[in-house]
């Protein structure tokens, strides 16, 4: 079969069944909107984060532990040592000579 033989089969095809190829060029076109939005979207919040990170400076930098705590293993020993104290940013400081 030549090129131009299954082009006339598919035009045919399409005319035939408008219904499935109405149906079929919606489907493109939500998946497509759809998939813009989601990038768009993405790259907004991003965007949005960046720019709330850089307002507070760069010499800021908060670190909080969470209080929720729903079962699951005991503290580990260094969590246990380094609650309520400043020995954690000691020790911490000690194993990363970097920070």
């Amino acid at each position: 079969m030549n090129i131009s033989n299954l082009l006339k089969i598919a035009y045919d095809a399409i005319l035939r069944n408008k219904t499935r190829t109405l149906l079929t060029i919606l489907g493109v076109v939500i998946g497509i909107a759809s998939v813009i939005t989601m990038v768009s979207l993405g790259q907004s919040s991003t965007q949005s984060i960046n720019n709330q990170v850089s307002q507070m400076g760069t010499n800021m930098i908060m670190v909080m532990r969470s209080q929720q705590r729903r079962g699951g293993w005991p503290d580990s020993a260094w969590e246990q040592q380094c609650r309520g104290t400043n020995t954690g940013l000691i020790a911490l400081h000690s194993r990363n000579k970097e920070i």
